[in-house]
C-alpha cells in the first residue's frame, strides 16, 4: 500500500466522523457514519439487499465531506446554481478520495430509491430529536416529507415501477409529527421485546 492509499484511507475512515446539521441546533450530534449505517438499513428493509454497486455507492455517498463539510440540505434543494457547483466540488473530493471510479452515477430507478432511503433517514433523525424535545427539529421533518413527496411524482414513478412507488408511499411517515412520533416508537418499542419477562409486571 503506498502513500497514496493509505492517505486516501485515512481520510475514508475521518469521513464517518463529519458532523451533520452542523447548522441547526440539535440535542443529538449526527455523524455521517451513523446517517449511512441507516440508510443502507432502511434501503435492506425496504427493497431487500442491494446490489454490490448500490451497497457502494450509499457507503461512500457522503465520504466527500470530509473535505467540504455538510452543506444545509435546504441550500442544495432551493439554489441550483449552487446545488451545480457545490457537485462539480463533491466531484472532485471524490477523485481526491479515489472514489470516481465507484460513484459513477446511478440509474434513474436506483438513484430514486437510494435518495428516498436517504430522505427517510433524515425524517427518522428529526422525529426521534422532537421525541426528545427538539421542537426546533420540525422543519427538518416537514422538509423531508415535502422532498419525499416531490421524488414520488417523478416520471420515473409515476408512469412506470409504480410497485417501487407504492413501497415508497407506504413507508412514509405522516405529515403530521405527532403521528409519525407514535409510529416510529411503537415500532422502536417492538425492537426492545426480547422475550424477558418483565419483572414489573411478574413480581
Amino acid at each position: 500500500m503506498n502513500l497514496t492509499q493509505k492517505t486516501r484511507n485515512l481520510n475514508l475512515r475521518a469521513s464517518g466522523a463529519v458532523s451533520r446539521y452542523h447548522t441547526w441546533p440539535t440535542l443529538k450530534q449526527q455523524t455521517v457514519a451513523d446517517h449511512t449505517w441507516n440508510v443502507l438499513r432502511i434501503y435492506e428493509r425496504l427493497f431487500g439487499a442491494p446490489e454490490p454497486y448500490i451497497f457502494q455507492h450509499i457507503l461512500y455517498h457522503d465520504a466527500a465531506e470530509v473535505i467540504t463539510g455538510d452543506i444545509p440540505f435546504e441550500i442544495k434543494r432551493k439554489n441550483k446554481d449552487f446545488k451545480d457547483a457545490y457537485d462539480e466540488v463533491e466531484k472532485s473530493a471524490n477523485e481526491m478520495l479515489g472514489l470516481s471510479r465507484t460513484l459513477l452515477g446511478l440509474a434513474p430507478l436506483d438513484a430514486a430509491k437510494v435518495k428516498f432511503c436517504d430522505l427517510q433517514e433524515m425524517a427518522e433523525f428529526a422525529i426521534i430529536e422532537m421525541e426528545m424535545g427538539n421542537r426546533l427539529a420540525r422543519p427538518i421533518f416537514d422538509n423531508i416529507i415535502k422532498a419525499q413527496k416531490a421524488l414520488l411524482e417523478k416520471d420515473i414513478l409515476v408512469e412506470s415501477n409504480k410497485d417501487i412507488a407504492l413501497i415508497m408511499r407506504n413507508a412514509l411517515y405522516s405529515a403530521e409529527p405527532e403521528s409519525a412520533q407514535q409510529n416510529f416508537l411503537i415500532t422502536y418499542s417492538v425492537g426492545f421485546d426480547f422475550g424477558f419477562p418483565n419483572t414489573a409486571k411478574d413480581s
